[in-house]
């Protein structure tokens, strides 16, 4: 049995954090590419968007509730059919560029496994498949799967509490069930169906529960850490500039290292349950697919 597997199925958490240690430096390299693309993408497209609200935002008055409150409103009243095409094209293509990162990352999760080249350089020109648009169409789902659930959410909201929070609880248990999803669609080569079957079937209740706890668990410790760095950063208050840049820096890095827990986390899961990976007949994921 492939080594990593073996661990996956004996010891999951040393075994994830092994891998982790292994992959987190390229995958926080890939977020950091990421981080810079978006904002390439992001800020032309929000200036022409946004141009007339920002010249009010950076002019008024911010310790001025009324006038905070006003912005606001004229935001909100502004918008036009042309300003939410502009706002779902900026979405999209920030969730096209995110499933690359992903697919990337699980990549090069996929080739320190099975033992294959994990150099950045051949895993940033394998990443450019169209495997990529098969993640997308999957993100979309769980995006519209997440709309669905808030409008339900707000339906039962003028019912009762109780409902809210029994449809809240159900609607989180659903959502950490599809936690395989992506895993199995790029990992396993499965098809989209059987990449959602897959992670139903495996991921049952409990351990969508134990999920859940443990996703708290690390928001409270993330919490803790940034209010931890924000109190240290407080000592260049008086160079703005500087405490963007360290501030930016911080959020890539812990965004980059958290990143590469959820590949790790969702590869250890995947393979766990998976069928075993044969050492002595083993194809990396990049040989099983055809590209032109």
């Amino acid at each position: 049995m492939n080594i990593y597997q073996e661990g996956f199925r004996d010891d999951i958490l040393s075994s994830i954090f092994k891998l982790t240690s292994k992959i987190w430096l390229k995958i926080t390299g890939i977020y950091v590419i990421n981080s810079i693309v978006g904002i390439i993408i992001f800020i032309p497209i929000a200036l022409l968007l946004f141009k007339d609200n920002l010249t009010t935002f950076f002019t008024m008055n911010k310790s001025n509730p009324t006038e905070i409150a006003s912005f606001y409103q004229s935001l909100f009243a502004d918008f036009s059919a042309l300003l939410i095409a502009g706002i779902i094209i900026i979405v999209f293509i920030l969730i096209l560029i995110s499933s690359w990162v992903n697919y990337f990352s699980l990549l090069l999760s996929d080739r320190e496994i099975k033992g294959g080249d994990t150099s950045f350089d051949e895993i940033l020109k394998k990443s450019f498949n169209n495997r990529v648009f098969s993640i997308f169409g999957c993100m979309l789902l769980i995006y519209l799967f997440f709309v669905i659930g808030g409008f339900v959410s707000a339906i039962t909201a003028m019912i009762h509490p109780i409902i809210v929070f029994i449809t809240f609880l159900i609607f989180l248990i659903l959502i950490f069930k599809l936690f395989l999803v992506i895993p199995a669609l790029i990992l396993g080569d499965k098809s989209l169906i059987d990449s959602f079957a897959f992670s139903f079937k495996h991921i049952t209740f409990v351990r969508a529960l134990k999920l859940f706890g443990i996703s708290i668990l690390v928001m409270i410790i993330i919490f803790f850490i940034a209010l931890i760095f924000q109190a240290l950063t407080s000592i260049f208050k008086d160079y703005m500039i500087v405490g963007i840049v360290i501030n930016y820096a911080f959020n890539i890095l812990l965004g980059g290292i958290m990143m590469t827990l959820l590949v790790a986390a969702g590869s250890a899961m995947y393979f766990r349950y998976a069928e075993d990976i044969d050492n002595e007949d083993e194809f990396t994921l990049d040989e099983l697919l055809v590209t032109d």
